[in-house]
């Protein structure tokens, strides 16, 4: 009876503690914030946010991307901290792998589900990623940030040819790229750690030695950003809050496991509060080499 209590205590705790990280995502749970303040402080240093990020996302390696890695998130945007639509689905499969000493090439299929307009929905879409090969997280991180500031926010111009979206970019620019920029200025940097449970038909061995017991580490980095160079209705510099969470022990599309923006959008003659999140809903480690 002992035994079977503590188990019970056990599952209890480990249930409480994945609903408190779950909770900590959903709208209900979300702490409130003044996004119409411009009072915000200091503004970050911005070798400090990149050095911080860095050190969060941990070893990031273009050469630890496996043949079958799977990658799947869902984009939602949630109004007035209650109104939660889901935008689309996007699901990102690696298909081959080919390294040599100058370069590394990355296949992959991706799937897009639009949960708006059926018709922007994509099936089994090619995709081929040839990049040099590096060894370092500076060098990953440097090279996945050169991508203009509408690509990391996940804006598209009509007639361009569809292209997955991946969140270790949209990191990466914002680590190294995005406070760095003219008329932009970011504040109140962030961080927090707490660690989460893995079910065991995602857990790796490699990291978890039980796939039955795997706790894994969660990184917490938020930051608030005024852009003074796009201005609001009523003339002020825009702000906007991003929020990001990321685990050094996830494999590496997935690292990144949500991305959000929280900023405030006119509504006929008021504001009203508006976060786009892309949240992981599933991954695999894929075939080790």
């Amino acid at each position: 009876m002992g035994m079977g209590l503590g188990f019970s205590m056990k599952n209890n705790f480990r249930n409480l503690f994945i609903f408190v990280f779950c909770c900590s995502l959903l709208p209900a749970c979300m702490k409130k914030q003044d996004l119409d303040s411009q009072d915000l402080g200091p503004a970050i240093n911005s070798d400090e946010l990149q050095s911080k990020m860095s050190d969060s996302i941990g070893i990031l390696n273009y050469a630890d991307i496996h043949k079958n890695e799977i990658n799947s998130f869902t984009a939602t945007t949630i109004f007035e901290e209650t109104q939660v639509t889901k935008r689309y689905k996007q699901d990102l499969f690696v298909t081959g792998v080919t390294e040599t000493p100058q370069t590394l090439t990355l296949d992959f299929l991706f799937n897009k589900q639009d949960f708006i307009n059926s018709e922007s929905s994509l099936s089994n879409l090619p995709y081929q990623m040839i990049i040099e090969s590096s060894s370092t997280t500076a060098n990953t991180l440097a090279k996945a940030a050169d991508i203009p500031r509408a690509l990391a926010r996940n804006v598209h111009a009509q007639d361009a040819a569809p292209v997955p979206f991946f969140l270790y970019r949209a990191y990466a620019y914002f680590a190294i790229q995005g406070c760095r920029e003219d008329k932009v200025t970011c504040h109140n940097l962030k961080m927090d750690q707490s660690k989460m449970y893995l079910k065991p038909e995602l857990a790796s061995a490699k990291v978890c030695p039980d796939i039955n017991d795997c706790l894994i580490d969660i990184k917490k980095i938020e930051f608030d950003m005024l852009d003074r160079g796009v201005a609001t209705s009523d003339g002020k510099p825009y702000r906007t809050h991003y929020t990001f969470k990321v685990s050094p022990q996830l494999p590496f599309l997935s690292k990144v496991m949500s991305y959000c923006v929280r900023g405030l959008m006119d509504n006929g003659n008021r504001k009203v509060l508006a976060e786009d999140c892309m949240s992981l809903n599933n991954f695999s480690y894929g075939q080790e080499p």
